[in-house]
């Protein structure tokens, strides 16, 4: 939840980046996970390719949703 509210901020200059989102702790399986598949450092990891991890993570879709209208 720390990284949806993060991304949720009002104010823009508290809310996170797209380059800080994709480092925040939340992504970090899939970040080392998608370094293992294509042999490559975490540091030039493909962030396409985590973005459809993503989408296709229906239990993350759910926590969004679930936040979002809590807080609506």
């Amino acid at each position: 939840m720390d990284l949806i509210s993060k991304l949720l901020a009002y104010n823009p200059e508290e809310r996170l980046s797209a380059k800080q989102a994709l480092s925040h702790p939340y992504f970090k399986d899939l970040v080392e996970q998608e370094a293992k598949m294509s042999k490559m450092s975490l540091n030039s990891f493909n962030p396409i390719n985590l973005m459809k991890s993503f989408h296709n993570s229906n239990d993350s879709q759910s926590e969004i949703k679930r936040y979002i209208s809590y807080n609506m």
